[in-house]
């Protein structure tokens, strides 16, 4: 991505690394929720159930965000390095 003003090239670490913190948070939440819910299983009754759910996406989100800075760093610095060779 270019920058508007001075025409140079946003570094690659200025999306990952925000971008990372907060997988990280979200698979921290995820984690949490996760075996609060599976931890109490047994004390679980059908009112609770609708405030727990939602709660069980944090997991999947997070790790799906991993995956998606992962796969932009690698496509940013893979695109670099050929911009550069040229």
């Amino acid at each position: 991505m270019l920058d508007v003003r001075g025409r140079r090239r946003v570094p690659v670490w200025f999306a990952v690394v925000p971008g990372a913190g907060a997988a990280i948070t979200v698979m921290q939440a995820g984690l949490r929720v996760t075996t609060e819910v599976f931890g109490g299983l047994d004390e679980m009754d059908r009112d609770s159930w609708g405030a727990a759910l939602p709660g069980l996406s944090f997991l999947p989100w997070g790790l799906t965000l991993a995956a998606a800075v992962a796969a932009y760093a690698v496509r940013r610095s893979r695109h670099d390095r050929a911009q550069g060779e040229k």
